[in-house]
């Protein structure tokens, strides 16, 4: 996974999960150092709005430790993301989170659920 490579998410609005989300990576990879952007739409009920940032951490083996430092509806926050490199492209595994020291971070004592992100070409993220 040397080099730049693209993702995207997206998952529809249901009944239980009210909320479209699209979402966007660019990702470059140098050796175990990962830089990259997010960026991305949720849309429901009570919001709708656009979120973007940067991406930066390491590459151990098939996972990726990130830091998601991002502005949404002019709030600026940080998260711990992690992803698994899989046939597909990426899998965020997402974790309920809670604030340690003012950032967001997965609290791997609860459940994860897996979001897949497939590899698209990187002309199609604008």
């Amino acid at each position: 996974i040397q080099g730049n490579s693209c993702y995207s998410y997206h998952k529809d609005a249901t009944t239980d999960a009210p909320y479209k989300v699209d979402g966007y990576i660019n990702l470059k990879v140098s050796g175990n150092t990962v830089t990259g952007t997010k960026r991305g739409t949720q849309a429901g009920p009570d919001m709708n709005n656009g979120y973007g940032g940067t991406l930066k951490g390491t590459l151990d083996k098939a996972s990726m430790n990130l830091l998601f430092a991002y502005t949404i509806e002019g709030s600026k926050n940080s998260e711990k993301e992690i992803y698994n490199i899989t046939p597909e492209g990426l899998e965020k595994i997402r974790y309920p989170l809670i604030d340690v020291k003012g950032v967001l971070t997965p609290d791997m004592t609860k459940e994860a659920k897996k979001m897949p992100y497939n590899k698209v070409d990187c002309s199609l993220i604008k």
